[in-house]
């Protein structure tokens, strides 16, 4: 009951929840989007792949590390999503782009679970810092069933690049909810 009226959980969880949700999306319809966007070859398609799992771990360790060194570091999670925003308008505008956009967006995406402990606990402190963190991540169990309803909605209605124009508009919402986190 306590977390239902908090309003820096439930915004720490909406971030979660929408972070992981265009995350699970642009994750689980990664090869497809290469394959339509940049016509690249399905050799390509794997390397890229591979890339963006180096780049979600890599993203679990450089954005923490940042972090640390910032006075508010709830301020990393307007950085990685700005990061996600540009990536993906760069996609759309330049379709070739969508390699590094994929790549950097899966960065995003790992930095955001290995954030959330450091924001969690300087707002709340360590008492119970592993249950809130734990209810927080409650978020990835409804942001899945959501992205999976997202992309076969959106696979199944739209063209590849509407769902990354909505995707686009996710993230931007994302980042009010993050920027209006006190």
């Amino acid at each position: 009951k306590q977390f239902l009226t908090d309003k820096f959980f439930l915004k720490s969880w909406i971030f979660m929840f929408l972070n992981i949700a265009t995350g699970l999306v642009l994750i689980g319809s990664c090869a497809a989007f290469l394959n339509n966007f940049s016509g690249l070859s399905s050799k390509t398609v794997i390397i890229v792949m591979m890339l963006c799992g180096i780049a979600n771990g890599a993203g679990r360790l450089i954005f923490p590390i940042i972090s640390d060194f910032m006075k508010n570091r709830l301020d990393i999670w307007k950085i990685i999503l700005s990061l996600e925003v540009l990536a993906l308008f760069a996609a759309c505008v330049f379709p070739i782009m969508m390699p590094i956009s994929a790549i950097l967006i899966n960065a995003g995406y790992g930095a955001a679970f290995a954030t959330l402990p450091s924001v969690l606990n300087d707002h709340y402190g360590k008492e119970h810092l592993s249950e809130i963190h734990g209810f927080v991540l409650s978020a990835w169990g409804f942001a899945s069933l959501f992205a999976y309803c997202l992309t076969l909605f959106g696979i199944a209605l739209l063209p590849f690049s509407w769902l990354l124009i909505i995707l686009i508009v996710v993230y931007v919402l994302n980042y009010l909810v993050v920027r209006n986190i006190k």
